[in-house]
């Protein structure tokens, strides 16, 4: 009887270790982004060391224009070691505007206040 608890907890253990290290490196693989030159091998189809928007896809596509500094159309090694990173996985922060927003305010919409406490009790004891 001891000896097949102790097979149990075992197997449990080797278990549970084997998972967290699955978890493990999984999360390390969520963090690691590709490099300018793995994205370059990655994505350049006539392998001339730089990208034309038709060889990306995905965020790359999206934001071609913004890392392209020189405007001529392509990415170069360069520019995408000089492009903004974006660590957290979202969309970049947009700076904070100041902004007068006075003009957006609906004042056609009426305000009634409701005893919301009547509403509850009626709408409870008349049952619902």
């Amino acid at each position: 009887m001891k000896k097949e608890c102790l097979l149990i907890l075992t197997a449990i253990l080797l278990l549970s270790c084997k998972s967290n290290q699955l978890q493990n490196r999984h999360a390390e693989a969520v963090d690691e982004h590709p490099s300018a030159q793995q994205i370059i091998a990655q994505f350049d189809a006539n392998k001339d060391g730089k990208l034309s928007i038709t060889e990306v896809d995905g965020p790359l596509t999206d934001d071609f224009t913004k890392i392209d500094a020189n405007s001529d159309g392509f990415l170069t090694l360069d520019e995408l070691n000089e492009a903004p990173h974006n660590h957290e996985g979202g969309p970049p922060n947009e700076p904070i505007k100041n902004q007068d927003l006075s003009n957006e305010i609906n004042s056609s919409v009426k305000v009634v206040p409701v005893n919301t406490n009547y509403f509850i009790t009626e709408n409870i004891i008349g049952g619902i």
